[in-house]
């Protein structure tokens, strides 16, 4: 007769080490699944704590004696360490007890996290001069540090989503050509003074990409700083930002040497970067092209010494409006 296997069941039978045990799964609602499956652990590696990999072989059909399938692929489920943790389970073992996903438990954001701590430890002050002398890395930070207070962090990708990366494609730098699983089990293995090792042997190497990974967040950290400065450039336009983020469009009001109008701009426009630093918006998102076109105009025939027609200077935007309401006074409006 098979076993009937529920979630309770399956740790117990990995707390007491079972190399290999199966039978039919009982979902966590009780009912019986359509799978039969059979689980098979094999050692890897004994440091301080020991840590095995889980095969599963799903079967279809729960007959007595011997299932009938067509799906007989053994296939990687986990890691269990010392018995009783699983970690960076495979969607097919995170489904195995319900028929949804559930939270996985992977340690490879914990080792990114602590593997960029020890890129930051070991950075040099003569990395920091090489660094900040290449205005490449500046535009980086600037853009990640917009990303993350004015965008919220949409499209943002921080130090650790790259080394997470590396380590997830088993490559961790060019530092080894094998699969993840060799960093993440001697992680799991043996913990203590793991960054430090990896560490060592990705100086060993000669590799250098960890430096501009650890500077260019530095440099980061510094413009995310400017924000809260409300007489920072940064400072200035968070105010601007958090004044019509809630607004899909709104209208600004322009007085260039003393001529008055306003148009209708999308938010989206004004949340951009360049904007920001080279003090313009672009008057190709104001809808419709003949409104595009009278801006234009307008600013050409009241500002002899424009350079563009197709920007409009913040110098000039002396307020914003949403209907009837101010939203924002521009604090550098020099009319």
């Amino acid at each position: 007769m098979a076993n009937n296997i529920n979630r309770e069941g399956f740790k117990t039978l990995l707390d007491f080490g079972v190399p290999s045990f199966e039978g039919n799964i009982i979902l966590d609602s009780g009912e019986l699944s359509e799978y039969y499956y059979r689980f098979m652990r094999i050692p890897l590696a004994y440091g301080e704590h020991k840590v095995d990999v889980l095969y599963g072989q799903r079967f279809y059909g729960t007959l007595e004696k011997k299932p009938v399938t067509f799906n007989q692929e053994i296939r990687f489920l986990c890691l269990v360490v010392d018995n009783a943790k699983t970690v960076n389970e495979t969607q097919d073992f995170k489904t195995i007890f319900c028929r949804s996903s559930f939270t996985s438990n992977s340690v490879i954001e914990e080792m990114a996290q602590k593997l960029f701590d020890m890129f930051r430890e070991n950075v040099t002050e003569e990395d920091k001069k090489k660094i900040l002398k290449g205005s490449y890395y500046d535009k980086i930070a600037r853009q990640n540090a917009f990303c993350r207070i004015i965008k919220g962090y949409k499209n943002y990708r921080s130090p650790i989503d790259s080394i997470v990366d590396e380590i997830g494609n088993g490559s961790c730098f060019g530092l080894t050509s094998t699969n993840a699983d060799e960093l993440v089990v001697d992680y799991l293995a043996n913990p203590t003074g793991w960054a430090e090792r990896t560490m060592k042997r990705i100086e060993k190497a000669s590799l250098k990409f960890w430096i501009t990974l650890a500077m260019t967040e530095e440099l980061t950290e510094e413009y995310v700083k400017k924000y809260s400065n409300p007489d920072t450039p940064e400072g200035k336009f968070k105010s601007l930002a958090d004044s019509i983020k809630n607004y899909k469009n709104v209208r600004l009001g322009l007085d260039v040497n003393g001529e008055i109008d306003s148009v209708k701009y999308p938010v989206d426009g004004i949340f951009n970067m360049d904007a920001m630093y080279d003090g313009y918006l672009d008057t190709w998102n104001i809808a419709t092209r003949s409104e595009e076109e009278r801006i234009e105009e307008f600013l050409e025939e009241n500002d002899a010494l424009l350079k563009n027609r197709d920007k409009i200077p913040f110098k000039y935007i002396s307020d914003i409006h949403y209907g009837k309401k101010t939203v924002w006074k521009n604090p550098d409006f020099e009319n």
